[in-house]
């Protein structure tokens, strides 16, 4: 199982994760929870370190770049090819778009919000970002104010078909879902 080494969060540092807030907290000990939960759900390596890095190229709701894009060849030196596009992937993504195939059988494009083009994905891809899209959300969860806690409810609650039994575990028990 993969462990957080000293090198990941030296690079984090030099990019300032230590020094930005998010979530109420400091984005390296974010990034850190994240990563944490996904070793928990016991994923494989890739899916763990792209938590690590999840939001290192900014989100459409965080959207602070820590790490410039022509910065890209040394993480993926760092964490390797898989967890870098999953990191990459998550960072692009439209969020409503990746929300809205969670009733599809095979979810085969994101939309990359920063052009408004399709990206190719695997199901694999989609299933391992399902599960980094949780543990963000289950990492801050507690943080939010009430009136914000539950807004993805319905949408959360499809995820069940697409994550391990450990994650819907830790997910229905956050957002109290009722047993069908």
């Amino acid at each position: 199982m993969v462990k957080i080494e000293k090198k990941y969060i030296d690079f984090l540092k030099l990019h300032g994760a230590a020094d930005i807030e998010h979530s109420g907290e400091d984005f390296l000990s974010h990034l850190k929870g994240t990563f944490n939960i996904l070793v928990d759900w016991k994923l494989n390596d890739h899916v763990c370190l792209a938590g690590l890095f999840h939001s290192v190229y900014g989100t459409e709701v965080f959207e602070t770049s820590l790490i410039p894009e022509s910065l890209k060849p040394k993480v993926v030196s760092l964490i390797g090819n898989k967890a870098e596009r999953l990191a990459y992937l998550f960072g692009i993504m439209d969020r409503n778009h990746f929300l809205e195939q969670l009733t599809s059988t095979n979810p085969s494009k994101l939309l990359n919000r920063q052009c408004i083009k399709p990206e190719d994905i695997s199901l694999e891809d989609y299933v391992d970002l399902c599960h980094v899209y949780v543990a963000n959300r289950l990492e801050q969860h507690p943080r939010w104010p009430d009136e914000y806690r539950f807004c993805e409810f319905d949408h959360m609650k499809q995820m069940e078909n697409h994550l391990s039994a450990a994650a819907w575990k830790d997910l229905s028990k956050e957002y109290q879902f009722k047993a069908s």
